[in-house]
Order: C-alpha cells, then structure tokens, then sequence
C-alpha cells in the first residue's frame, strides 16, 4: 500500500512539474514577471486570447494575480500581443469611453522562433489587459 501511494505522489508530482514548464512552441505569447532564471511564474497566451482583466489571473505560484506584474514578453514568430495598461482594453466599462492609457505592440517580425521584450520603466508592471494574435 504504501509503495502504491508513493508512486501515485510521485507520477503527480512529475504531471505537476511537466505542466510548469516554459512551452517552447504553440503559444502567441509568454508573459513573466521578472528575469528569474528558474522561470517559475510565467503566464502562456494563445492565438486569439484577449484577457480582459489579468487581476482574474492567477500565477504559477499562487502568490497573487497578473495585474501590474509583467516584466518580459516573449513573442513567437508571426505573433504580436498588446499589452494595455488598463482593464478592459483601456476601455472604461461604466462609460464605454477610451482612457488615456498606453498600448504597447509587441511583434516578432523576424525570422527568430521567439523575440523578447524586457519591459522598460514606462510599461513594466503596468499592463493589466491582453491581446495576441498571429497570421
């Protein structure tokens, strides 16, 4: 019994640990929050994602959410993502009117499989919406 319940502990714990890998194909976009070689807390989004609101985003770690935390974008070839600095696309949802806030395109037009883009003190830790699309 004992050896069952410790390869049932161990085959979660190598699921768990496949899953918290960085995917290195088949996204649009990765999100981090800061330069940690051990990459623990990262956020993948896929072609056509639009993430209206990051703070309903958990993180790897369950440490808080995504709001005001992106530090680095890695963009895979033929990909942009958008960041915006506010909820909703900059879009005030009470009123429907565009708030003066940036957005910031980030594209990989080169022939590279990814590109990424450390956030400069304008932009880092101040997108709380997505978008990403690629052609």
């Amino acid at each position: 019994m004992k050896l069952l319940l410790g390869l049932i502990a161990l085959v979660s714990v190598s699921a768990f640990a496949q899953s918290q890998a960085v995917p290195t194909a088949g996204f649009c976009a990765i999100v981090e929050n800061s330069l940690d070689a051990n990459r623990t807390n990262f956020l993948v989004v896929n072609n056509g994602d639009r993430i209206k609101n990051l703070n309903r985003v958990r993180m790897n770690d369950n440490s808080g959410d995504w709001d005001n935390k992106i530090s680095i974008v890695t963009v895979h070839r033929g990909c942009a993502m958008i960041g915006f600095q506010y909820q909703d696309f900059n879009i005030d949802y009470r009123t429907g009117a565009r708030l003066e806030g940036f957005a910031e395109l980030f594209a990989n037009r080169t022939a590279a499989e990814t590109k990424t883009f450390v956030l400069d003190s304008y932009t880092n830790d101040k997108i709380s919406s997505v978008k990403c699309f690629c052609k």
